[in-house]
C-alpha cells in the first residue's frame, strides 16, 4: 500500500479522470512525507499525453477508502472550498471498510468532512445527490455496555437523544430483554429526530418563511454485540426505510435475529457494502451446538419472491442452511433423501448468490480457531460419555451439515458471474468440493487469493 502525504494524495485525487464512477484509495497518510508522489504514477485524462488537473467528479458513485487516513482526511478530501468531495455531487456510498468497525475512528467524525456530506450539492440533472442533506451516524455497542453503546465522539456530536442508563451495577445483572428495548430504542431515535425536523420545516413555509433545508440523520454503520429481536426488527426498518443509507452492518453473537430478518436486510439494503453475521465459538456452553445460532435458511430466501437488492454488497459474512443432505451413513437405496431435490435447492440458492456481482470476499463458513479446538477437547470426554460425537467431520465444533455441497453437480457454475472474488471461506462446512471445482474455481474467479477450509 503507497504512502504518501497529506498534499500528494490531494492532488492524485483532483487530477483523476472526471468520468470515475468507483474510487478505491488505497493509500496510508503520513505528514512526514515528501509533497511529491514518490512512485505513484497519477492517471491521464483519456487520449491526453498530459496530466489535467479535474475538480469535479459528477460520476463518481462510490468512493472506498481501505487505507490509512491518520488524521489527515480532510486535508485529502475537503481541502480549500475547490476540495475533492466537494465535487463529488453525484456520490452515493462512502466507506471505509478497515476504519468503519473501529470505535475510536471513523471517516465523517470530521466535522468539515461531515458538512460537505450534508450539504446541498446537486447533480448535473438538478436532483439531489442520494448523499446529500444526509446526516450520517455510526451505532456501536459492545457487550461490554451495560445495556446501552457508550457514547462515542460521533454520538456525543450528534443530537440523537441516548436514552436513559439502565439502572443496574453489573452487567451480569442486566436483564438482555431490557438491553435489547434500549439498544432499539437508540436505532429508531433517528426516526423522532427526521420527523420532529420535517415537521418543523413544514411551519416554516405555513407561516410564509422561507423553506427550512431538512437534513436527515441516517445510520451508515451499525455494530452490535449481542443484538436481540427488537434490535433486529429496528435494523430491518432501517435497512428498508426509503431514507436508508446502510452501508456495514455487523452483528456478533447475536441472540435472536432470525434468517427472516437477515432476508428482509437483502431484500432493501441497496447501499450495503458489507454484512457480517458472526459467532464467537464456545463450546463449552452447549458442547458444540449453539441453538442462537443466526443462519439463513433456504426458506427465508424463498419465502418471499423478491430479488436481494443489496448489488452493491463487496463483503458476505453468513451461515447459509436448511439444504436436505445426506448422511455419511446414508446407502443409494436409501429413499428418505432426493438428491435431485436437494440440488434444485441448492441451485436456487447459488442464483440468488450469483447477483451480488461485485463480491470481493464470500464467507459460509465458520472461522476455526486454535482455542475452539482446545476448547472442544477439553470437553470430548463428556461428548465420548453422553455419545454425541458423530462422523470425524463432526468432530469439529459447529461443523455445518445442511449447507451449500459447492460442487459443480450441485449448481456452483452459476457463480461463475462473481468475477472480483478474492476469498472464498468454507471452514467447518461439510462441501464436497474436489479437483474439478478447484479447476473451475481457477478459471472462473482470476483474482480468487484465498481458499479457506479445502
Amino acid at each position: 500500500m503507497p504512502c504518501l502525504g497529506p498534499e500528494a494524495g490531494r492532488k492524485f485525487l483532483e487530477n483523476c479522470p472526471a468520468g470515475l464512477e468507483e474510487l478505491v484509495l488505497g493509500i496510508k497518510v503520513k505528514g512526514d512525507q515528501p509533497p511529491e508522489l514518490c512512485s505513484m504514477t497519477l492517471p491521464s485524462d483519456q487520449g491526453q499525453g498530459t496530466i489535467r488537473r479535474t475538480l469535479r467528479h459528477p460520476q463518481l458513485k462510490i468512493l472506498s477508502l481501505p487505507g490509512a487516513m491518520n488524521g489527515y482526511e480532510e486535508q485529502v478530501l475537503a481541502a480549500g472550498e475547490g476540495g475533492f468531495l466537494q465535487g463529488c455531487t453525484g456520490l452515493e456510498v462512502i466507506e471505509s471498510p478497515n476504519d468503519a468497525l473501529l470505535r475510536n475512528y471513523w471517516i465523517t467524525d470530521n466535522n468539515t468532512i461531515r458538512a460537505v456530506l450534508s450539504g446541498e450539492g446537486v447533480t448535473g440533472t438538478g436532483v439531489l445527490a442520494p448523499l446529500h442533506g444526509r446526516i450520517l451516524r455510526r451505532f456501536c455497542a459492545s457487550m461490554a455496555d451495560t445495556g446501552l453503546p457508550q457514547p462515542t465522539q460521533e454520538q456525543q456530536q450528534s443530537q440523537l437523544p441516548l436514552p436513559q442508563p439502565i439502572q443496574q451495577h453489573t452487567q451480569a445483572e442486566v436483564d438482555p430483554s431490557v438491553r435489547d428495548e434500549r439498544l432499539a430504542n437508540s436505532i429508531w431515535a433517528i426516526q423522532a429526530i427526521n420527523q420532529a425536523a420535517e415537521h418543523a420545516a413544514t411551519l416554516s413555509t405555513d407561516l410564509g418563511s422561507p423553506a427550512l433545508v431538512v437534513r436527515k440523520e441516517v445510520w451508515h454503520t451499525i455494530v452490535v454485540h449481542g443484538a436481540g429481536p427488537l434490535v433486529a426488527q429496528a435494523i430491518v426498518h432501517t435497512s428498508s426505510h426509503q431514507d436508508g443509507m446502510l452501508v456495514a452492518l455487523d452483528l456478533i453473537d447475536p441472540r435472536g435475529v432470525s434468517g427472516q430478518h437477515i432476508q428482509q436486510i437483502l431484500v432493501h439494503s441497496k447501499y450495503l457494502r458489507c454484512l457480517e453475521i458472526r459467532h464467537s465459538d464456545n463450546p463449552s456452553a452447549s458442547y458444540g451446538l449453539d441453538p442462537f445460532r443466526t443462519r439463513l435458511l433456504a426458506t427465508d430466501i424463498f419465502a418471499s419472491s423478491s430479488s436481494w437488492g443489496c448489488l452493491l454488497l463487496t463483503n458476505l459474512h453468513l451461515e447459509i442452511g436448511g439444504i436436505p443432505r445426506s448422511n455419511e451413513s446414508t446407502t443409494t437405496d436409501d429413499s428418505t433423501f432426493d438428491e435431485q431435490e436437494s440440488h434444485r435447492i441448492q441451485r436456487q440458492v447459488y442464483r440468488r448468490l450469483s447477483t451480488l456481482t461485485r463480491l470481493q470476499e464470500l464467507r459460509l463458513g465458520r472461522a476455526c480457531e486454535r482455542q475452539d479446538i482446545e476448547t472442544y477437547e477439553a470437553h470430548q470426554p463428556y461428548q465420548e460419555t453422553q455419545n454425541i460425537i458423530g462422523s470425524s467431520s463432526e468432530k469439529v465444533p459447529g461443523f455445518q451439515r445442511d449447507c451449500l455441497e459447492m460442487t459443480l453437480k450441485s449448481g456452483l457454475d452459476l457463480l461463475g458471474t462473481l468475477k472480483e472474488l478474492s476469498i472464498l471461506d468454507l471452514s467447518r462446512m461439510d462441501h464436497r468440493v474436489g479437483d474439478p471445482e478447484l479447476r473451475w474455481m481457477r478459471w472462473h474467479w482470476p483474482h480468487l487469493q484465498t481458499l479457506r477450509g479445502v
